[in-house]
């Protein structure tokens, strides 16, 4: 499947469940569903791998009052300050090892978006953004070093 197709199935099988829990694609050219509340961004980004066969998901969140580029990197750039502990594993939760799903055709994205993905968004991904709405819930799952002192100066307990 072609980066953009993949992008444009994304986009119409997550809307449908995302949506509802206030995310949104706009202003993504690819597969970034984000949600904002006050300072703190939620991400949800299909990523697909290198040879197009499958994707994994990232869930992250976010925030321009610890990452300089934010806007102008957003959405499709920003980056995940809980580095690789970001990738959505169907049975273990938002962590390090992800859970990869078919995408070589539209047919094979599309069982395995009913098989997995889409319980998955909704039952492990959201509920683990839902988790992120304070600055200090979202320093705590910060593991970028330079992220992560910016995040605590914030919050009055790390140096610059």
């Amino acid at each position: 499947m072609l980066p953009n197709d993949f992008d444009r199935l994304v986009k119409q099988t997550f809307g449908p469940v995302l949506e509802p829990r206030g995310f949104t694609s706009s202003k993504s050219k690819r597969s970034t569903f984000w949600r904002q509340s006050e300072d703190i961004y939620h991400f949800i980004i299909a990523d697909r791998r290198l040879r197009g066969e499958s994707f994994d998901i990232m869930v992250f969140a976010s925030s321009p009052k610890i990452d300089p580029d934010f806007f102008s990197r957003f959405p499709d750039g920003v980056g995940a300050p809980s580095d690789t502990y970001c990738r959505l594993n169907a049975k273990s939760g938002v962590g390090p090892n992800a859970s990869r799903f078919p995408c070589s055709t539209a047919s094979a994205f599309l069982a395995g978006a009913n098989a997995a993905v889409l319980t998955a968004l909704s039952n492990v991904a959201v509920p683990y953004l839902d988790a992120i709405s304070s600055m200090e819930e979202l320093v705590a799952t910060i593991r970028h070093p330079t992220l992560r002192q910016r995040g605590e100066a914030l919050l009055g307990g790390g140096n610059t």
